[in-house]
């Protein structure tokens, strides 16, 4: 298991546009009993992310070409101590500004798979889905997503809250249960 470093840094990526909507409410819920300068909380919609291109320039050198924020973003999430992931479900899959950043991390897969240099630190990532809908198959498509994600940033998941039928503003804190649960997600 994996053991928290005293001057450890978290990540705690936020993946909604809303302020302060449930899976924010969750994520700051999950990470408060750190000390405030350990957590780096960055709101990924208000990051300058262009999307993937598939020029396949990170395929010969191991780094996107394209020079925005997801150089600042790829080198927090691949020195962060612990990840925590926080996103809302939009129709099964996760939010659009979020999975630009996720596709751009196609030059750490052929960094990885490629030209095979990486770091074999592997991590702790904690994740936090959160749905309007009620559907069985929910949160399917976003964590086929997010494990792939992770294993280029040798993130191994360690723990999930999915929370189902939170779709208006502040549902989660209706359900004790899943205050609760986020207070408990990262050990």
């Amino acid at each position: 298991m994996y053991k928290f470093k005293k001057d450890g840094k978290i990540l705690a990526l936020i993946a909604s546009p809303r302020k302060n909507g449930n899976s924010e409410i969750l994520l700051k819920e999950a990470v408060k009993k750190f000390k405030k300068s350990s957590i780096k909380i960055v709101r990924t919609s208000s990051l300058n992310i262009s999307h993937c291109q598939s020029c396949g320039f990170c395929e010969k050198k191991g780094f996107c070409k394209i020079n925005d924020d997801f150089q600042k973003i790829s080198l927090l999430l691949a020195k962060s101590d612990i990840v925590v992931v926080a996103s809302p479900v939009y129709f099964y899959g996760l939010p659009s500004h979020f999975k630009s950043l996720i596709d751009r991390a196609q030059s750490f897969w052929a960094k990885k798979y490629i030209l095979k240099k990486t770091d074999s630190t592997i991590r702790p990532v904690y994740t936090i889905l959160v749905g309007g809908s009620r559907g069985e198959k929910l949160f399917l498509g976003s964590r086929l997503t997010l494990k792939y994600f992770y294993d280029v940033f040798n993130l191994e998941n360690s723990g999930e809250l999915l929370v189902r039928g939170a779709d208006k503003k502040g549902d989660v804190k209706k359900c004790p249960n899943y205050m609760r649960q986020a207070r408990r997600l990262i050990h």
